[in-house]
This record gives C-alpha cells, sequence and structure tokens, in this order.
C-alpha cells in the first residue's frame, strides 16, 4: 500500500511521463488519486487476505474491515507522499530501509512487554495496528477502539492535506 504508490509515482518522474500528463485533460492530482487508489485496494486485499489465512476476523469482521481501509487509506497517503518528494528510486529504497523501522516500532513494543506500552503511541502505525489486535484477539468492538479509530481518521486528513500540498508542487515541477 506503501511502495506501490510511491514507486509508480517515481517511476513517472524518472520517465518524464508527469510532464506529458500535463498537457493532457488528466491532472497530476487524478493520477495522484489514481495511485493512491492502487494502493489503498492492494494494501486492503492484503490485509483481508492475511486475515482470512490466520482465521483473525474477530467477532466484529465490518469494523476490522474499516480499520484496514482507515489503515490502507494511512499507508497509500505515506506512499504517495514518498512518490511527491522523493526523486529516484534508488532513494525511495535508501529511506524506506532507514525509517521503515519507525513504521514497524510498535510491533516490537508488542514483543517486548516490558518496554513502556505509550511509547508505541508516538508512531503512526500504532493507530492502525492498536485497533486489529484489540478486534481481532481480544474481541473488542467500538467502545475499545473509538479513540484510535478517530486519532487514524486525524491522520489521514492531515495527511491528505499534506499530500495535495505536495502534489501542487510536484505539478509546479512538471510544468
Amino acid at each position: 500500500g506503501l511502495v506501490l504508490p510511491a514507486t509508480s509515482i517515481i517511476g513517472e518522474k524518472q520517465k518524464n511521463t508527469l510532464e506529458a500528463l500535463v498537457i493532457t485533460p488528466t491532472t497530476i492530482g487524478d493520477v495522484f488519486v489514481a495511485k493512491g487508489l492502487l494502493g489503498v485496494i492492494l494494501s486492503l486485499f492484503m490485509g483481508i487476505a492475511i486475515l482470512l489465512l490466520n482465521q483473525a476476523f474477530g467477532a466484529q469482521p465490518v469494523l476490522l474491515i474499516l480499520v484496514l481501509l482507515l489503515g490502507a487509506i494511512t499507508a497509500a497517503e505515506f506512499g504517495l507522499l514518498c512518490g511527491a518528494l522523493i526523486k529516484d528510486i534508488i532513494t525511495l529504497f535508501t529511506v524506506w530501509k532507514s525509517a521503515g523501522i519507525l513504521l514497524f516500532a510498535p510491533v516490537f513494543i508488542y514483543m517486548f512487554p516490558q518496554i513502556p506500552q505509550w511509547i508505541g503511541r508516538i508512531f503512526p502505525t500504532y493507530y492502525i495496528l492498536q485497533p486489529i489486535v484489540d478486534i481481532s484477539q481480544r474481541g473488542g468492538g467500538w467502545p475499545e477502539i473509538a479513540v484510535n479509530v478517530f486519532v487514524l481518521i486525524g491522520l489521514n486528513l492531515v495527511l491528505a492535506g499534506i499530500v495535495a500540498f505536495f502534489t501542487r508542487r510536484t505539478t509546479q515541477l512538471a510544468v
């Protein structure tokens, strides 16, 4: 969900096809939305497939799919942001390898319970992971996950604004 939109946009920039798109009725915003949608669909499909394989849908599958959808949107927005800011694939993979640990940090907090649990809240992926764990493993419902879901929605709105800003910047660079 994150890597596909980023690599796709960076590939377009490296091939100079974003410049070609500026002269068509398709806007760069449309390109970003399409690539982001593909990332959301792929991420959501993979999340559902993993939960199906592990038989981990819990008692609230619709709520779990909603959280997966919000998480997929977050991943795609991070991918779009990387695609807008990074100039080449090598740099993208360097950033992914070095900063990727920040995305996986909440998992380490779960693996090592002696680490204070509040540290996980610093990382944006916590707000995806925690509701999924609460629903699939602990049988939680809306009251248990509501705060984390609202934080995730807020994060998605902030990221959407940031992506829109950098999409406009990419449009100016492509002209």
